[in-house]
């Protein structure tokens, strides 16, 4: 599906977190309740963009929620050092808004805030349409190129031309 159609049916604050799949969180500064930046650290998506660069940021507008249920030390924090450093990275979301409940490879983030903006690690802003275009372009050379390093078979009983 065309990433501009995407667009007309996802809602942005919960979407952005499936585009940003396999994103580690790298770091999240500011106070809840207020602006929260979290950025990070996606070198496949980054790339897109320029070559300079490993993350995106995204800003969140009056963050209320911020927590993570980290599974295998069985705590749930609000401390953005320690999700941080639990370095998790995000797998998907089926939340359809926020509150968002996202699934990370080391626990359950949850996060409530009003809207947000994103940008390069560079501080050019950029949108999410754009993000999700740089994101439809990525998986559909990914495709392409699985698809032509994919070894042929071969019928063992057929000899070579």
């Amino acid at each position: 599906m065309p990433a501009l159609d995407v667009l007309q049916e996802m809602n942005p604050r919960a979407e952005i977190w499936n585009v940003l799949h396999d994103g580690g969180l790298a770091a999240i500064e500011g106070g809840i309740p207020g602006d929260v930046s979290i950025r990070v650290n996606i070198p496949y998506l980054r790339k897109m963009f320029s070559a300079d660069g490993e993350d995106i940021v995204v800003c969140l507008t009056n963050c209320t929620e911020l927590r993570m249920k980290i599974w295998e030390e069985d705590i749930t924090t609000d401390d953005p050092r320690q999700i941080v450093e639990s370095g998790t990275e995000i797998l998907s979301t089926e939340s359809e808004d926020v509150p968002v409940h996202i699934i990370t490879t080391l626990g359950e983030l949850d996060i409530d805030f009003e809207g947000f903006s994103l940008s390069l690690d560079t501080g050019r802003n950029i949108s999410f349409e754009e993000l999700c275009i740089a994101c439809e372009n990525y998986w559909n050379r990914w495709e392409n190129e699985a698809k032509q390093n994919k070894p042929r078979q071969s019928n063992p009983y057929q000899p070579p031309c």
